[in-house]
């Protein structure tokens, strides 16, 4: 009975997914022919309603800073133009550099700026997170045992797992799954590599001034389950 209950609530859940996806897609693709027609207020509308539905399509989030810049609106496009740099689009990251030096230098520092970087601390002992601005050793080999344990990822989960992430000021691990090889239950398995990394450690974040900040690069956690 559990195990039917089980395949029920993950056949509506990827059902729901793939319904919320093919939405997102159907409004982009009505945001980029207003776009093409110059009409910037429509395709706002439309790539607004999309990220409603798909709000980890990185390319609605370009197009909609991309409108926004024609219609003046810098400050949400720049706000959107990040979502989309989160997502790992290195477009957007370029952008930003060119229309929101504000923005950055308002809600983040370079990690070459900072005065200290970021630890972690595992069982009650605080760690760099970052050797000679590599990953520490330490980090990812704690980080490889736990994933590889995860009764959900090793039945799940195939080939590259790709993690991208950062820590905020408030010493909080910011992350995204950019890949992962876990197929129809993909879902499940970002979730679980989230839950592990948010979780395993506490964070310290990195300072400026004697104040934490929020780093603005996001660095990239691999491991290949072959």
């Amino acid at each position: 009975m559990k195990r039917d209950l089980l395949i029920l609530f993950l056949f509506l859940t990827l059902f729901g997914f793939s319904q919320n996806k093919a939405a997102g897609e159907n409004f982009y693709n009505q945001g980029n022919d207003a776009a093409d027609n110059k009409n910037y207020i429509l395709a706002e509308e439309k790539f607004l309603e999309g990220v409603k539905f798909d709000s980890l399509n990185r390319n609605i989030w370009f197009n909609l800073a991309a409108v926004q810049i024609e219609l003046g609106k810098e400050n949400s496009a720049c706000e959107c133009f990040d979502k989309g740099r989160k997502l790992g689009d290195s477009e957007a990251n370029k952008k930003m550099k060119i229309y929101c030096n504000d923005f950055i230098n308002k809600n983040y520092v370079y990690y070459k700026d900072v005065d200290i970087k970021p630890f972690f601390e595992y069982k009650n002992k605080i760690y760099p997170l970052f050797v000679d601005d590599i990953l520490n050793k330490k980090y990812i080999s704690l980080f490889t045992r736990e994933l590889q344990s995860s009764k959900i990822i090793s039945k799940y989960q195939k080939g590259k797992l790709i993690l991208s992430f950062t820590i905020n000021e408030n010493g909080k691990f910011i992350g995204l799954v950019l890949r992962d090889g876990g197929r129809e239950f993909s879902d499940i398995v970002k979730e679980e590599t989230l839950n592990i990394f948010e979780n395993l450690v506490i964070y310290k974040a990195a300072q400026k001034n004697e104040k934490n900040v929020t780093l603005w690069e996001y660095f990239l956690f691999t491991i290949d389950f072959k």
